[in-house]
């Protein structure tokens, strides 16, 4: 759709909301965390765009994600180690990103985990 901007907070209060797909906008700034607290996400797909920084720590509590599609944005530093804690998930891409320090040990414990992207990242 071509959305320029920032996330708004206030999306973290659509407490019912299953999916989230921002993906192939021109949406930047900070990953909002206010959407750490959308318990019931199945899907975040927020690839093409231009989210920048660390990926919130808190995206780890949201238990019932099957599908986190992070790619192709600026993001930087390390893959969170809550990541781990997402037992249901079963695709993970942060491809083409900045990432780099080590991958956590906890994305190997992923036993329902089908499809992993972390191409184009800068992991040490």
């Amino acid at each position: 759709m071509n959305l320029i901007g920032t996330v708004f907070p206030d999306l973290g209060n659509l407490s019912f909301l299953i999916i989230l797909d921002i993906s192939h906008n021109s949406f930047g700034g900070q990953f909002p965390k206010e959407i750490c607290r959308l318990h019931q996400l199945k899907l975040i797909s927020i690839t093409y765009n231009e989210f920048f920084g660390e990926i919130p720590e808190a995206l780890g509590d949201l238990s019932q994600l099957q599908y986190l599609y992070l790619g192709a944005n600026k993001f930087s530093d390390f893959i969170p180690q809550s990541i781990g804690n997402l037992h249901r998930l079963k695709a993970l891409k942060i491809g083409q990103n900045n990432m780099s320090d080590p991958i956590p040990q906890g994305v190997s414990n992923m036993s329902s985990l089908e499809y992993l992207d972390l191409s184009s990242n800068y992991f040490s």
